[in-house]
Formats: C-alpha cells, sequence, structure tokens
C-alpha cells in the first residue's frame, strides 16, 4: 500500500459526528493524525482561510454534500472559486447516489467522490489515487 506524507493535513466537513469519528479513527490508524473537523460548510470555509493565512493551508478535504448553514454544494463553489485554493484536493463523501447531482459535484472539479458507508480501506485509497492524479502531497 502506497504511504503519504504523515503531516498531510486534512479536514473533514460533515454535518454527522459519527462520520467525523468514524474517518479520524481510519485516518490515525493509516498514520494521518493532522486531521481538522468541522460540523458545516460555513466553519468549514473558516477554517480553511485561517489554516492559508497562517502558512499552514489545509490539504485534502473530505466534504459532505448534505449539511446544514452552508451545503457542500455551495461550500465547493466557493472553495473552487478561489485561486488560492487551487491545490486543495477535494473528494466528496456522502449518502447522495443521485447521478445528476454526482455529474454536478464532477464538473465542480472534485478530485474523488466516495459513497456512504465509509470503511478504512475506500478512504485512504482514495487520498492515494488523488494524491497521484495530482502528483503531489505523497
Amino acid at each position: 500500500m502506497a504511504k503519504l506524507k504523515e503531516d498531510l493535513k486534512i479536514l473533514i466537513v460533515d454535518d454527522s459526528i459519527e462520520t467525523i469519528n468514524v474517518m479520524r479513527l481510519f485516518l490515525k490508524n493509516k498514520g494521518l493524525k493532522n486531521v481538522l473537523h468541522c460540523e458545516d460548510g460555513e466553519t468549514g470555509a473558516s477554517i480553511i482561510e485561517r489554516e492559508y493565512k497562517d502558512l499552514k493551508p489545509v490539504q485534502v478535504i473530505f466534504l459532505d454534500l448534505n449539511m446544514p448553514t452552508m451545503s457542500g454544494y455551495d461550500f465547493l463553489e466557493q472553495i473552487r472559486s478561489n485561486p488560492n485554493y487551487d491545490d486543495v484536493l477535494i473528494i466528496i463523501t456522502t449518502a447522495e447516489d443521485n447521478k445528476d447531482k454526482v455529474s454536478e459535484v464532477v464538473k465542480n472539479k472534485v478530485d474523488g467522490y466516495l459513497l456512504k458507508p465509509l470503511t478504512a480501506d475506500k478512504i485512504f485509497s482514495k487520498i492515494v489515487d488523488s494524491v497521484k492524479k495530482a502528483r503531489r502531497l505523497a
């Protein structure tokens, strides 16, 4: 199995604390411990901005689509419209399996898509695949 830098900074944006906790455990077990999290897109956008300004940018985002305050769709649009965040890998993690919505997400420059329920191997494999495609962060 491929190896990633242990200091890879990851942000989980999901309104389910259970999903956040499971993902954090999966990532920790794979040696990835630099994991931030929040429960809505608005807070996620603030974290992205803060970390960028502190010169410690988030490198990978796991993003749920259906959340309160700011949806994953709106979050994705906001992040992808800012050239400062062009190098951030975004992986959608959702229970949404509507093909039209998936198409909408793909055209908005996501780096991967995972349907819930998630497993440790699915999460890690998607990070590795996305990093390989982007040829960075490994």
